[in-house]
C-alpha cells in the first residue's frame, strides 16, 4: 500500500509546523490545551493555513462532552471553559432525543450547543473545541463532511456544519482538537462531569456571557 500524500499542520501545540505523519502531529497536540491542527492534501495548502492570521487574542478553549447512561433514555451534554479569569459551564438534559442517539451524537451536539450560544453581536474570536470523540475534530476541521439522510447522528453533523458556516462568515476562526478521554486533562474531566449532570436532568449554561452577551 502506498504512503498517503496527506500532511498535517499544527498551528498551536508542543511543536508547530507541517508533519508528514499523523503520529508525529498527534504527539505535538494530544493533551495540549488550545492545540490547533488540520490535515491537508498538499504542503502548499498546509503552509497557507499556518500563515493565516486568527483574530487578535488567545483562542477561547472550550472542552465538550456527551454522556449516555447505557440501557436508559438518560442522555446529557456538557461543556467547560476557563477564560479571562472566569469559569463557564454548560449542562443539558437530552433525554428527549431519538432512541438511536448514542455518545458520538451527543458529542457533536455539545459542540453545537456551545457554538450556538455565541450572541449575534459578539465580536469575532478564535474558538477551539476540545473533545474526546475524534469525530468532533474531524467535522470542525473539515476532514469529514456531513452526509444527507435520516438519523440523529447525521442531523447533528449537519447542525454542526451549519453553525460553523454562520460563525466563520462573521469572521470567527473555529477549530477543534482531540483529547484522550479520562487521561487527567482537567477541562475534559469537568466537561464529562457536566455531561453526566445533564443526563441527570440538571440544565444550566452561562456560555453566552463567555462570548460577550
Amino acid at each position: 500500500m502506498g504512503k498517503s500524500a496527506r500532511v498535517y499542520a499544527v498551528r498551536a501545540g508542543r511543536a508547530v509546523g507541517i508533519f508528514d505523519t499523523w503520529a508525529a502531529a498527534r504527539a505535538a497536540v494530544d493533551g495540549f490545551p488550545g492545540a490547533e491542527h488540520r490535515s491537508f492534501a498538499d504542503r502548499g495548502a498546509a503552509d497557507a493555513w499556518l500563515r493565516r492570521a486568527a483574530p487578535a487574542g488567545a483562542a477561547i478553549v472550550v472542552y465538550t462532552d456527551g454522556s449516555h447512561v447505557k440501557g436508559t433514555a438518560r442522555r446529557g451534554i456538557g461543556a467547560y471553559c476557563a477564560h479571562g479569569g472566569r469559569e463557564y459551564r454548560m449542562r443539558r438534559d437530552c433525554a428527549g432525543l431519538d432512541a438511536a442517539a448514542s455518545n458520538p451524537t451527543l458529542e457533536l451536539l455539545a459542540a453545537v450547543d456551545v457554538l450556538r450560544s455565541v450572541p449575534a453581536a459578539a465580536a469575532p474570536a478564535a474558538i477551539e473545541i476540545a473533545a474526546d470523540y475524534i469525530g468532533v475534530a474531524r467535522y470542525v476541521n473539515g476532514e469529514w463532511t456531513p452526509k444527507a439522510g435520516p438519523g440523529p447522528f447525521a442531523a447533528a453533523a449537519r447542525a454542526l456544519a451549519d453553525v460553523l458556516a454562520r460563525l466563520r462568515a462573521r469572521g470567527f476562526v473555529v477549530s477543534a482538537t482531540h483529547v484522550r478521554a479520562h487521561s487527567g486533562v482537567p477541562g475534559n474531566e469537568e466537561a464529562d462531569r457536566l455531561a453526566k449532570a445533564g443526563a441527570a436532568g440538571a440544565d444550566a449554561s452561562d456560555f453566552a456571557a463567555l462570548f460577550g452577551e
